[in-house]
């Protein structure tokens, strides 16, 4: 019996000796985890710290760029300098976009900052295209330069004495995170911070007098306020009707569409929604402006042929057939003159785009697109936001320019096998009247040109690719 307790004893000792060398051995091992942990964490701080000083120093340096080509733009005369000049500017205000967005600064919404990088590379832009286009620039599109110079200018200093007090106040971005986020959390009575984030804050409000810039680019703030053409003086339409419209467009019962919130932009529209469909109506003139359908599965089989139909030019093929389908359901929708323009293929689906014409003039600004499955001609899509916006019976004159002085602008690579007018929207949604050309590369690539109806410059140029069909799609 005492021999028994002892080895239990013996057995207890050792146990307990090899449960201590193991509860150390396991402590030393989770130090040493944590420890490198830390470390890799040390590390990665580290990094994103010099990550962010790259990007302010950057900032910083593109800004000062910005500022001193503003200043040479001030006083170019030449069209090959205003291009110079503008290609540096946006490359400029493109790496300090993308500098200001690497920056833990997203909770100070620098709305104003971010527009003025936009818009500064984007102007400049369409000044030069202006300028080698042969013509001049407007006094008022000067001054607006002119103003764009000092803000560069002022933006450019306040950055650079923003770095500096960082650097000499060893200010760390992830210290800057936590004032914004502190600032975020206060109520709107709270002083104004100092420091780097409040420079940061004070840079933002130093655009309160920023001019309203109306160019030809995207980024135009014209654009942001332009009224729908379609939607003016028009009566506006109740929720039940609306909803009745809703469900023509859809095909499907209106008591299957429920309303949503109501969209509040320059198009106001009553939203609806049923399975998987999605229409809006405008509240103005009650015009459909988009519907949108969505399927589970997607398609895999072709849409079959329709009997007793078959296209113009007597080809049969899913494209053709869905072509058919589209302008069918926009004759539903009083649009049966619109014409198609070209389409695509995709995802089982084709995307055809139709545009309306006056007299013998294509107006490419007034698109409609209409999105068909190709297995069974069902109307996934309608979009005729386009239309709606840009609408409207224009006064067309003759071109100033002869088709036969239009057609010798084209290169002498390329052999025009048809020509029309055209009206094409730019980048600013402005309007240019021209000469389309469609034309075959020596390659066999199918080009369609855009040359200006009164100026001859080459205002666009499209490549096309060819389809099963032999049709040339975009």
């Amino acid at each position: 019996m005492e021999q028994e307790k002892a080895v239990q004893l013996n057995f207890t000792k050792r146990g307990f000796v090899r449960l201590v060398s193991f509860l150390c051995a396991l402590i030393l091992v989770l130090g040493v985890g944590f420890a490198l942990e830390g470390r890799a964490a040390a590390r990665y701080r580290l990094r994103l710290e010099e990550n962010y000083a790259q990007s302010l120093t950057g900032l910083a340096s593109n800004l000062s760029g910005i500022s001193q080509t503003l200043q040479k733009g001030v006083y170019a005369a030449t069209p090959v300098q205003i291009s110079t000049l503008s290609a540096q500017l946006w490359r400029d205000a493109s790496a300090a976009k993308v500098a200001l967005t690497s920056l833990p600064l997203g909770d100070l919404h620098l709305d104003n900052t971010n527009r003025f990088l936009t818009q500064v590379g984007d102007y400049a832009m369409a000044l030069s295209r202006k300028s080698v286009s042969g013509s001049e620039l407007s006094d008022e599109e000067r001054e607006q330069f002119a103003a764009l110079c000092e803000y560069g200018r002022g933006l450019a200093d306040q950055v650079y004495q923003m770095e500096q007090e960082i650097i000499a106040r060893g200010i760390t971005m992830e210290q800057l995170q936590r004032e914004i986020e502190e600032l975020g959390s206060q109520d709107g009575a709270a002083a104004p911070p100092e420091g780097a984030v409040g420079a940061f804050q004070g840079l933002e409000e130093s655009f309160s007098d920023y001019p309203e810039l109306e160019y030809d680019g995207p980024f135009s703030d014209h654009i942001l306020k332009k009224e729908p053409l379609m939607l003016r003086n028009v009566a506006q339409i109740s929720f039940e009707e609306a909803r009745s419209r809703a469900a023509e467009a859809a095909g499907v019962e209106p008591s299957a569409l429920q309303g949503g919130s109501d969209e509040a932009s320059i198009m106001p529209s009553y939203t609806f929604s049923g399975d998987n469909v999605w229409v809006y109506v405008t509240k103005a003139g009650g015009y459909v402006s988009t519907m949108m359908k969505s399927r589970a599965d997607p398609p895999a089989d072709q849409l079959p042929p329709t009997a007793g139909e078959t296209a113009a030019d007597g080809k049969d093929s899913p494209a053709q057939r869905a072509i058919l389908a589209a302008q069918r359901y926009l004759a539903g929708r009083d649009l049966a003159a619109l014409v198609p323009t070209w389409y695509r293929l995709a995802d089982g689906q084709c995307v055809v785009n139709f545009a309306p014409t006056q007299g013998d003039v294509l107006l490419y600004p007034d698109l409609v697109k209409v999105t068909v499955a190709l297995d069974t001609g069902e109307i996934l899509g309608f979009d005729a936001r386009g239309y709606l916006s840009n609408h409207y019976n224009r006064t067309i004159r003759s071109p100033g320019l002869p088709l036969a002085q239009a057609r010798e602008v084209v290169g002498k690579q390329l052999q025009v096998e048809s020509s029309r007018l055209a009206i094409i929207p730019t980048a600013g949604q402005y309007e240019v009247y021209c000469y389309e050309f469609s034309a075959l590369a020596e390659n066999g690539q199918r080009v369609l040109l855009y040359i200006n109806a009164d100026t001859g410059v080459e205002e666009q140029i499209l490549l096309l690719t060819e389809d099963e069909t032999g049709r040339f799609v975009q």
